[in-house]
């Protein structure tokens, strides 16, 4: 016998609702969780991209920080360009950028770093922002500053003048009856033997070093303060205290500028006198120069002067800034300076600025003119030589200072090579 099971139309009802009602819940549990997992996905997405674009940022303050550390003022190099009193440049990265600005017109460079990042999830793009504050620092720690072998011989005598002090100095320039004893001289080199002070060469200040074995003193050389260099029985010491065997730092290399922007210079009369060139305050470039004979540069303004190759004076000739002028000096190659040198009739250091390029690997001066400047050379090896007097500060490759050729430091520079190192200070999320 079959039996059948015979359902009532309510009961039919009931078992489609249930069915449907299940089928329901079913469907709003399985959209809560593909809602649920989209959000969490375009959560993380959202997450990532939010991180990238920082790191995207950062890396605009990076090249804004090597930008300003390597083109020594010529910040409209390397794609560089300057609007309203601001250096910009846009950076692609695949399918992101970076804007950067830096604003020069306050007391030290501010940088504005803005990321757009694109948003896969949204098809749109996510912005993000930093600001850092910048300080310049000089790159030296006083005095001249050698990143290789340090040689000092003759009769050479180093010592210091403060050209902001009166105390110190007679109308801002060297006066021997007010000098001080921080005539300091310095390697960051760590190898052995790497400064040697011989002849009857006296140092005014402290000899720095990388290593406690850096130097090499002879019998009749001596280093301290004046107190201790001016007492005979002294020679051929180092005072205690006197001699830093920790010495070290790190430079870099400048971005040498090009020739755009830049015009020829040409002869010119200066108070009824004609000189072959004359620099007034402009930018002026020249593929190498050789002065010879009675050869005369005027500088008469705020000049630049871009040298592409190699820097000759020989004979008579040399340079002559004028009293109020200033002159920044770049040489790619070797420069070679005899004659009358580089005249500064300023008296103050910091109104002429040699920058030597990578290729720059030998300065030789001799010339009849104290050296009165600044030097940032740190592939070059430094050749001073004659009667004369480096007046300023410099940061060199190596320092070969030799004959009468007296060294003073100006401590109004407050640092060693003229030139300046940007360190942030603060940085804030816009």
């Amino acid at each position: 016998m079959n039996t059948r099971t015979q359902f009532r139309c309510g009961e039919r009802g009931g078992i489609l609702l249930t069915a449907v009602v299940i089928g329901g819940v079913l469907g709003i549990a399985i959209v809560a969780a593909l809602s649920l997992s989209s959000f969490h996905n375009q959560t993380t997405v959202r997450s990532g991209v939010w991180n990238k674009a920082l790191v995207v940022a950062e890396a605009g303050v990076e090249e804004a920080m090597a930008q300003l550390n390597r083109s020594s003022g010529t910040w409209n190099a390397n794609g560089w360009t300057l609007s309203g009193g601001q250096y910009s440049k846009k950076r692609s990265l695949g399918s992101d950028w970076y804007l950067i600005t830096i604003t020069t017109n306050t007391a030290a460079p501010v940088v504005v770093s803005t990321a757009s990042v694109f948003l896969p999830t949204k098809s749109n793009r996510l912005a993000r922002a930093v600001r850092v504050n910048t300080e310049a620092k000089n790159s030296g720690s006083g005095g001249m500053v050698a990143r290789g072998k340090v040689l000092v011989s003759g009769t050479v005598r180093t010592d210091s003048f403060d050209s902001s002090n009166p105390a110190y100095s007679t109308g801002g320039l060297y006066d021997p009856a007010k000098a001080k004893d921080n005539g300091s001289l310095g390697t960051i080199s760590t190898d052995p033997l790497s400064f040697e002070l011989s002849g009857s060469a006296v140092v005014n200040g402290k000899i720095k070093t990388g290593t406690s074995a850096g130097l090499k003193i002879g019998s009749s050389a001596v280093a301290g303060s004046i107190a201790w260099t001016s007492d005979h029985a002294n020679a051929g010491t180092a005072q205690p205290g006197w001699h830093i065997t920790d010495f070290s730092g790190s430079f870099t290399n400048i971005s040498f500028p090009t020739a755009a922007g830049t015009s020829t210079p040409g002869s010119g009369k200066v108070g009824g006198t004609t000189y072959d060139y004359v620099l007034g305050s402009d930018k002026y470039w020249m593929g190498s120069l050789g002065l010879s004979g009675a050869e005369t540069i005027m500088v008469t303004g705020n000049a630049t002067l871009i040298i592409d190759d190699t820097l000759r004076i020989g004979g008579s000739a040399g340079f002559h800034i004028a009293p109020g002028a200033k002159l920044t000096l770049y040489v790619r190659k070797s420069a070679t300076v005899g004659g009358r040198g580089i005249l500064n009739g300023t008296g103050n250091p910091a109104n002429f600025t040699y920058y030597g390029g990578t290729e720059n690997v030998l300065i030789n001066y001799s010339g009849t003119a104290d050296f009165v400047g600044t030097v940032y050379a740190p592939n070059a090896r430094m050749e001073l030589s004659g009667s004369s007097q480096f007046i300023g500060a410099s940061f060199s490759n190596e320092i070969m200072l030799g004959g009468s050729f007296d060294y003073h430091y100006d401590e109004a520079l407050g640092g060693g090579g003229g030139a300046l190192i940007y360190q942030v200070t603060s940085w804030d999320e816009l």
